[in-house]
């Protein structure tokens, strides 16, 4: 009985993500005939893998394949200010980095959010770790006067303290560790004995950190999950 009912509810759970999964897809297909005044047809879909935190999914279209991923319980506008940052990579003067397209995006509302972007295909090349180091140097040639970003976004999806700074003990120390330091203490205790060590490190930052090197453009979650390596 219990497994009966366990059944149940997986298949209840499963007509629910699936029905999401269709009005979101009918969505963009109306957002996508207003915004380029252009028709699309989704010709197939499939589960794709590599995120740990939304449902990502590959759409082979008439106008091409697309990656969508979306979510319903993470912050309203995460995949708007994913949008954003997105859009400011690929601004930089660049050639090794392929970064994606943005299609286009939504903010949670009664729909949950979800990110279109260009579909770039896995494949391999010579010296891929070579490339991906000399595209991430130039990236970080984009420089400006102060630290932050135009909105607060997210790493994963913890909020960061973007305000704009020109000091980048001050920003690091405060910005970073001291508000992921509140965070943190917004759900669980912190013992004094970390609470010290956090402290102590950023009372020693001014020997650690310069206090105005240039402001880099960088990606600021940078892992293997991250990262793909195309045929390009």
């Amino acid at each position: 009985m219990l497994l009966h009912q366990a059944g149940l509810l997986l298949f209840y759970i499963m007509l629910k993500f699936d029905g999401m999964e269709q009005q979101i897809i009918s969505d963009i297909i109306k957002r996508y005939q207003s915004e380029f005044s252009d028709d699309l047809v989704i010709t197939n879909k499939q589960a794709v893998g590599g995120g740990c935190i939304s449902h990502s999914i590959k759409l082979e279209t008439n106008r091409g394949a697309f990656f969508l991923k979306w979510n319903s319980s993470t912050p309203n506008d995460l995949f708007l200010r994913e949008a954003e940052s997105l859009n400011e990579m690929r601004a930089a003067e660049q050639s090794d980095l392929i970064i994606p397209k943005v299609i286009l995006a939504n903010e949670t509302s009664d729909l949950p959010g979800y990110l279109l972007l260009e579909f770039l295909s896995t494949g391999h090349t010579a010296a891929e770790d070579e490339k991906l180091g000399i595209g991430l140097a130039h990236l970080h040639r984009k420089t400006q006067e102060a630290f932050g970003f135009h909105h607060n976004n997210y790493c994963g999806s913890t909020e960061q303290d973007n305000q704009w700074n020109s000091d980048w003990i001050d920003f690091f120390g405060n910005q970073r560790i001291g508000f992921l330091l509140e965070k943190i203490s917004q759900t669980r205790s912190l013992s004094s004995t970390e609470k010290d060590t956090y402290d102590k490190l950023r009372n020693r930052l001014p020997e650690l950190i310069p206090s105005k090197p240039p402001a880099s453009l960088i990606h600021g979650d940078l892992w293997s999950g991250n990262y793909l390596f195309t045929a390009n």
